[in-house]
């Protein structure tokens, strides 16, 4: 905010005649620009006539030429309480403004204003302290004075949209979005075309969340301001709003053509295409940003993501192969060049990438570890076994690279290597639940049923923390609305672990179950970890396999409460409710079930039987037809009312 100061203009003295002495000395001094010296004789002359008010004026403005507003306002002060003067006053206030200390300028201009209230000028010049107070008060933080001080401008000001503009700034930052119309639409009366107010209005009808206003606002701005690129794609934003696209995706062809490198144009109306899943139309909105900025690595990188996203993978790797032709050895693209090739399952391209990449960078342990992979998988298992090893030569306290190696003595048929193997990572350290389930089994091959349980029992407790992390970790990335795509790719990456994980938990527990104290293994760790939905949907099917129902309906009814969205709860509850008897609550279980899952066929085959036996079928049949009518394009649902008409007909 600007300050803006209009000063009163020293008053024009004209000396009593006959003045003498050190007054009229001094005076002339002060015509002739001499100011020290006026200085020191006008000073002489207020103590000598302390009664004459031409002594103070003159004084004070021989000190305000030099720029010392202390001792010119001492001065006037003295004189504003020996004359009670409005022209003192006034003068006073001056002093004060061109000092910048508009609070204390404020009183003395009132009295002016108070004492003359027909004169225009003080009315202006007060109005100006107040303005610049409140700039002054808002710059400290001291936003209620600040407000004060907006309003007593905005009431002396008639004619200035600035104290209006301000003030409304401050009631839409305190949430008072109507209460700062009122300023704005003031304000636009007198400049209607003033872009800053028109964004200040915006901003309310935003707050207001009245985006049929907005928009009609957007509109005059973009009027006002073709050549602003930001009020254009705003203005395009709330066009898709209100679902105006055609509209929304012509300015955006407009904006392209007449800034034709402006990245934020292309990048939303590529966001627009994205957003649709209209891959193809994405790589046109960059090839034409690349036909005025040829070569331009975003845009070329946002062409291979839209192949990616449509998995067509071997385009990408040729996005980023043609990309390396002009930045030979670039690790970040060798990286999603490597990437790329792994998503397509192209080995060989993987592996090519990687070995480039650690010609570069061969501290980077991930890279070495995704070489590896790629070896593996081409079944080049000595290189594999090499690449594994450059990882943990890298971080001697990792001990994934093991668990690798582990892996592949195990698909050469070296089970005392990989047992070694397995040894080495759970020595290095891993929160992988596999190591100890492999020596687990391996323990119980040699009849070391001690080693056995020991290992076992380690399996699960580790498959039970990195189930938890992994899920905690997913649920956390799903819960993101824009997911970029390397945060989709590790969403990926721990699905695929997590089920893992899950797996190895279930057949870690498998293996235990045969053990006599497995009941109370089971509850010793649901007590240690009650959070974990794995240990109570194992802990349901142990008792319903032991015949406990009750225990086993308890145990699920605890995962539904855990998770109500967590399908395998509700299931088990339904089946457990059915096998004691209770089919009205069963039915209520199959049918929530399928609320989560319309795509599962198990509880509509369930429910059609339990209904049939509990007379209720013509009821499912009913609730079945008006589900079609406002789901057509549910196929199983319309399979199995097939099937339910066909029942009821028998």
């Amino acid at each position: 905010m600007a300050f803006a100061i209009f000063v009163i203009a020293m008053l024009a003295i004209r000396p009593a005649p006959a003045l003498s002495g050190a007054l009229e000395e001094g005076a002339a001094a002060l015509r002739e620009g001499d100011y020290n010296r006026a200085i020191v004789l006008l000073d002489r002359a207020v103590e000598e006539n302390p009664e004459l008010k031409e002594a103070y004026i003159l004084a004070a403005k021989a000190h305000s030429e030099v720029g010392d507003w202390a001792g010119a306002a001492e001065i006037l002060e003295k004189a504003s309480d020996n004359f009670h003067d409005p022209i003192i006053y006034a003068q006073l206030g001056a002093i004060y403004v061109q000092a910048m200390d508009y609070e204390r300028a404020i009183l003395p201009l009132k009295r002016a204003l108070e004492a003359d209230p027909l004169n225009p000028d003080y009315g202006e010049v007060l109005g100006t302290a107040y303005f610049n107070a409140g700039v002054v008060a808002y710059r400290k933080g001291e936003v209620g004075l600040a407000k004060a001080r907006f309003r007593e401008a905005v009431r002396l000001l008639p004619g200035d949209v600035r104290p209006s503009h301000n003030l409304a700034a401050l009631l839409l930052g305190e949430g008072k979005a109507d209460s700062a119309l009122i300023f704005v639409e003031r304000a636009l009366k007198l400049s209607p075309d003033d872009p800053n107010l028109l964004r200040l209005q915006a901003a309310a009808y935003r707050q207001k969340e009245d985006f049929g206003k907005l928009l009609d606002i957007y509109e005059e701005l973009y009027r006002l301001q073709p050549d602003s690129v930001q009020v254009g794609l705003d203005l395009a934003m709330l066009y898709r709003y209100h679902r105006r696209i055609g509209e929304a995706l012509a300015l955006y062809d407009t904006l392209m053509a007449r800034f034709p490198t402006e990245r934020r144009v292309y990048e939303a109306a590529a966001g627009y295409h994205r957003d649709h899943f209209q891959h193809d139309e994405v790589r046109k909105v960059y090839r034409r940003f690349l036909k005025a900025v040829p070569g331009d690595r975003s845009a070329l990188k946002k062409v291979a993501e839209s192949y990616e996203a449509e998995g067509k993978w071997n385009k990408a790797q040729e996005v980023y192969k043609d990309m390396l032709r002009f930045h030979p050895g670039d690790p970040e693209l060798l990286v999603l060049l490597a990437e790329a090739c792994r998503r397509g399952g192209n080995w060989e391209g993987m592996a090519e990438a990687l070995k480039e990449f650690l010609r570069g960078s061969p501290e980077q342990k991930e890279a070495w570890l995704g070489l590896g992979e790629a070896y593996e998988r081409l079944g080049m298992f000595d290189e594999a076994l090499s690449a594994y090893e450059g990882a943990a030569l890298r971080d001697t306290l990792w001990g994934e690279p093991w668990v690798r190696v582990a892996r592949i003595y195990e698909k050469r048929g070296d089970r005392k290597g990989a047992f070694k193997m397995y040894r080495r990572a759970i020595k290095a350290g891993t929160a992988d639940p596999l190591p100890y389930h492999r020596l687990a089994q391996y323990a119980l091959e040699q009849g070391d049923t001690t080693a056995f349980s020991r290992y076992e029992r380690r399996a699960v407790v580790k498959a039970i923390r990195a189930v938890a992390q992994t899920e905690g970790a997913v649920r956390a990335g799903l819960k993101k609305i824009n997911l970029n795509r390397a945060e989709i790719r590790r969403l990926s990456d721990m699905s695929r672990l997590l089920e893992r994980y899950r797996s190895v938990l279930r057949e870690a527990l498998d293996a235990l179950s045969g053990d006599p104290g497995f009941g109370g293994l089971l509850d010793e760790l649901l007590r240690k970890y009650p959070g974990a939905k794995a240990l109570w949907e194992y802990k349901g099917k142990y008792e319903a396999s032991e015949g406990n129902l009750e225990g086993a309906l308890e145990a699920f009814e605890r995962l539904v409460r855990l998770d109500p969205r967590y399908r395998p709860g509700h299931r088990g509850m339904a089946e457990v409710l059915e096998g004691m008897g209770r089919r009205k609550e069963a039915i209520k279980s199959y049918e929530r079930l399928l609320r989560l899952d319309p795509n599962d066929e198990g509880p509509y085959r369930a429910l059609i039987r339990l209904c049939k036996e509990e007379g209720t079928l013509s009821e499912l049949i009913s609730r079945w037809k008006r589900e079609c009518e406002f789901h057509p394009e549910r196929a199983l649902l319309h399979k199995y009312l097939s099937i339910a008409l066909r029942e009821e007909g028998r």
